[in-house]
């Protein structure tokens, strides 16, 4: 497997410095370029976005990992095993992810990070 290594961050201001670094798609604010296949990141940005819409932040302090752990299961059966969800409020994060399987967006005001490793 081909391996790169992105170094993110979770800071809402300095992502709106360069506004060129971002694309709206599907009522997600995606990090370009996603280093991820149209068909995955579509079906991504609906997965996260269908756990995510009915979740008020009460709901999501509560549940959160659990709608990872969902969203991660849907990842797996679909594209074989070692997906990691990441969906926070404030999170950085430095990691090694396999080629073509790396995306970084927000659904409203949550972060999402996914992408395979292992």
């Amino acid at each position: 497997h081909v391996l790169s290594t992105i170094q993110r961050s979770n800071n809402m201001a300095e992502a709106d410095d360069n506004s060129d670094n971002w694309k709206i798609m599907s009522d997600a604010k995606v990090r370009m370029p996603s280093d991820m296949p149209d068909n995955m990141l579509k079906f991504c940005i609906q997965s996260v976005g269908n756990e995510l819409a009915e979740c008020s932040d009460v709901q999501f302090e509560e549940e959160g990992v659990t709608i990872a752990e969902r969203v991660k299961k849907l990842f797996d059966n679909k594209w074989g095993p070692s997906w990691h969800i990441v969906i926070g409020k404030n999170f950085g994060c430095y990691c090694t992810h396999e080629s073509s399987s790396f995306v970084y967006f927000y659904y409203g005001d949550k972060a999402c990070m996914v992408f395979k490793a292992g």
